[in-house]
């Protein structure tokens, strides 16, 4: 209890600073009793987490919190979702049945969070939606139900009929439930902002516990994660001569994945800030959080971001021009220190440390394409046992897929990959003809739409680097839900300001 509560205090300490900051920032977007509330859930979750006996009281304590305390409206329980999403590791329990059923399902923070707070809100809205918001009127619906139903359906081919129930359930209350919320009930600027902005707080707390752990060498979180979830804590890993960082997430990858996401936020968050000082220390922090990271996916993902944001903006030519003289510039100059030559050794592409990764990522590619070769419609699920991904057995005797795209294919075929990428291919284009179509008056959603377009870019080019793990599909799940509803949104604007 002792090492719980000094984990504890830290942490704390840590988001203090993020929240002290933050409200002196954001003041124009959240009211200051909002703002203390949200402070107030997420110091008392965390506090909660590290002082329960056992994750029974945790998720009892937290069910009860979240019907009696929190809020009704749906889009302020949205708030708390982006808000609580990444501050905790992924703590899971498995609910025991009783007969002929084994257990009923496997309960974990994220899906706790998404039962408690966004199942009311589901359903509220599913009673209330006005016609031209029932499901299958946005156009990435008809992909989203599509894939979920296929691999539903192909689940039936290794499991029993009860287990392909439990995991379509857990399918829709993690994925498809944090979709249909976040699509249907952002409806306004508002409500954009604040959502966005209780997200963009909650990765900055993680940016800055990152920052932590690489300085003192130590993953605040892991004794959480063994007592409370009896799980696998995050491992010691030594890149460059630190530790990567992984904060709340299983892998340091997860962390450079949603510290990504958190600087495309800040690109449309941080005109609202008045404070150019304010606005340095965040945009400086969330970078070094990624840095933190040694994490060469994000790393490149970021970089993409900033290349489609720059791109899709004004003085598009000029402004690549400058960063990428500024990127050519630094090399020479990083190279002159010690600590330069480190981080030139760890970049992707030019460094040396670690290139097995990507000889890995190479072969596994190669390797599964033999595999798909043999099932290329609809996947097989004893991929895991043929020869050629068993040859991908790695030092820790795990098999790392390594590729989401990749994890797809393998298991649901090209049929699932379509499907999958379907999603992405129509909600870019619909996010960028929206913003393209709207007048030049509407200055800020015009940069939304830019900086959701930029997000989900980089989100699908870094998901090429990991699999599907931790929280990775629940943010990219999430943004095609944001994404949907900016698209329905900046219709209606673009209508409104015609007529």
């Amino acid at each position: 209890m002792f090492i719980a509560i000094k984990n504890l205090i830290y942490i704390l300490i840590l988001a203090y600073f993020v929240f002290f900051i933050a409200k002196r920032a954001v003041s124009s977007i959240v009211t200051g009793n909002e703002f203390r509330s949200w402070r107030n859930t997420w110091i008392g979750v965390q506090s909660l987490a590290f002082l329960s006996p056992n994750s029974w009281f945790f998720f009892l304590s937290l069910f009860l919190a979240c019907t009696f305390f929190l809020s009704k409206s749906p889009t302020n329980r949205l708030e708390y979702y982006a808000l609580l999403l990444s501050s905790l590791p992924f703590l899971k329990t498995t609910i025991p049945g009783f007969g002929l059923v084994d257990y009923f399902f496997t309960l974990s923070f994220p899906v706790a969070l998404s039962l408690f707070l966004l199942l009311p809100a589901y359903l509220s809205t599913m009673r209330n939606s006005p016609k031209e918001q029932r499901f299958f009127s946005f156009p990435a619906d008809k992909y989203i139900f599509a894939f979920i139903l296929l691999c539903a359906l192909l689940d039936f081919r290794s499991t029993t009929p009860t287990n392909v129930l439990r995991i379509t359930f857990m399918s829709w209350v993690q994925f498809f439930i944090p979709y249909y919320v976040f699509s249907r009930n952002l409806s306004t600027r508002e409500q954009f902002n604040k959502v966005l902005l209780a997200l963009l707080l909650s990765l900055s707390i993680a940016a800055l516990i990152g920052i932590f752990e690489t300085i003192k060498g130590w993953h605040i979180y892991r004794e959480l994660i063994t007592s409370l979830a009896s799980g696998n804590a995050t491992d010691y890993d030594i890149r460059g001569g630190v530790l990567r960082a992984s904060a709340t997430f299983m892998s340091p990858i997860v962390l450079g994945y949603v510290l990504t996401i958190a600087l495309g936020l800040n690109f449309y968050l941080s005109p609202f800030v008045k404070s150019r000082i304010l606005r340095h220390i965040i945009f400086a922090g969330l970078v070094l959080g990624l840095l933190a990271t040694v994490s060469r996916g994000p790393w490149v993902g970021f970089a993409f971001l900033c290349l489609v944001y720059i791109w899709t903006g004004k003085q598009m030519v000029k402004r690549l021009a400058l960063l990428s003289l500024g990127g050519i510039l630094s090399l020479p100059l990083l190279s002159i220190t010690s600590f330069g030559q480190k981080f030139i050794a760890v970049l992707p592409f030019i460094g040396s440390i670690r290139s097995d990764t990507i000889d890995y990522r190479d072969r596994l590619f190669d390797m599964s394409l033999i595999v798909i070769k043999r099932h290329p419609l609809l996947g097989s699920p004893d991929y895991l046992d043929t020869p050629e991904i068993m040859s991908m057995i790695q030092g820790q005797h795990i098999i790392d897929i390594v590729n989401s795209y990749l994890q797809i294919t393998l298991s649901n075929g090209l049929t699932g990959l379509i499907l999958f990428v379907a999603i992405f291919v129509v909600l870019l284009f619909q996010t960028y003809s929206s913003y393209k179509r709207l007048p030049k008056e509407e200055e800020d959603l015009i940069r939304l739409g830019r900086c959701l377009f930029s997000i989900l870019c980089a989100i699908s080019l870094i998901i090429y680097t990991c699999s599907s793990i931790d929280y990775v599909p629940f943010y990219y799940w999430m943004f095609f839900g944001i994404s949907s509803a900016y698209v329905y949104y900046a219709r209606r604007v673009r209508l409104s300001f015609n007529s």
